[in-house]
């Protein structure tokens, strides 16, 4: 969520970056950053679980009545929140059959018209599951879900302010922020 005090943009996790380092967003906020920059200070903010799902009316509804394997999943296809371009993280990347969305919303829309699967925040999802609109997935040989640290960035240049400060540590509260290990 690359932004400006008052403004909150959706994006990749490497657009975030990017933006950031244009001086383009005063913080940015990523999960499992895969390499720490110098140039950045990180404020550890909580843990999110990412979860597969899928649209209850998908082609693939018969593979869905039994638990999937990895092989079943190379067929299916995947909706990733990312581009051709961008780091992607090997552990969502399960399809061979890959589109690319630019923000989880758009990923979930894609999903729920019955485009493909996706790994999605649970936060984002946990009511259209209960609602019956998307199906968690179940797989027979890997855990279902990704748990990710959410980090806060910002440029060692361009210390906090009093008020990021609080914010920051008001996200952390609201999270039950946990250390990690």
């Amino acid at each position: 969520f690359p932004a400006r005090v008052g403004e909150r943009r959706p994006g990749t996790q490497a657009g975030a970056g990017k933006r950031l380092h244009e001086k383009k967003a005063d913080r940015a906020g990523r999960c499992d950053r895969p390499r720490i920059d110098g140039r950045e200070r990180v404020a550890e903010i909580g843990m999110e679980t990412c979860i597969g799902v899928i649209a209850p009316g998908h082609a693939s509804a018969g593979k869905r009545k039994k638990r999937l394997t990895s092989d079943d999943l190379f067929g299916i296809r995947q909706i990733v929140v990312g581009n051709r371009q961008g780091d992607l993280d090997p552990r969502f990347v399960l399809s061979h059959d890959v589109w690319y969305a630019d923000s989880h919303l758009a990923a979930l829309n894609m999903v729920q018209e019955r485009l493909g699967w996706a790994y999605l925040p649970q936060s984002l999802i946990r009511e259209k599951i209960d609602a019956g609109v998307l199906t968690a997935m179940a797989f027979s040989n890997f855990s279902n879900q990704l748990r990710l640290w959410v980090d806060v960035v910002w440029l060692k240049h361009a210390p906090l302010g009093l008020g990021a400060a609080r914010l920051i540590e008001l996200l952390r509260q609201g999270a039950g922020h946990r250390p990690r290990r």
